[in-house]
């Protein structure tokens, strides 16, 4: 986890974002915890045109979200999903998708668990 922030300098932003290759750039804020911090990541907000122009990004290189520009992929993964489940192996996709298995893992333990 230590190697998933780190600092990049305004060339290697640039080069990465005009390449295409990233999603482009998010703010961040660290929320105090006992051990250490807690990055807080805004995936939804759209650069800023003041960041853009920091980056002296071409006016060509999109400031679309992040969330935005995974739309498509969050689509496919879905689609699969419901299509075809088994590909998904285990794999939840949210709080909802976990409860909805641990409630059945239960159901079907419980009547052969011994009562206390």
């Amino acid at each position: 986890q230590a190697e998933m922030f780190r600092d990049v300098s305004k060339v290697e932003a640039r080069s990465l974002l005009a390449s295409g290759l990233s999603l482009g750039v998010s703010p961040m804020r660290l929320l105090p915890r006992k051990r250490g911090f807690r990055p807080i990541v805004n995936l939804g907000r759209r650069m800023r045109s003041s960041d853009a122009r920091d980056l002296d990004l071409p006016s060509d290189v999109p400031t679309i979200p992040v969330n935005q520009r995974i739309v498509p992929a969050f689509h496919v993964l879905n689609h699969t999903r419901i299509t075809h489940p088994a590909t998904m192996g285990s794999a939840v996709l949210g709080m909802d998708d976990a409860f909805m298995r641990l409630r059945r893992f239960r159901e079907l333990v419980s009547p052969h668990m011994p009562r206390q």
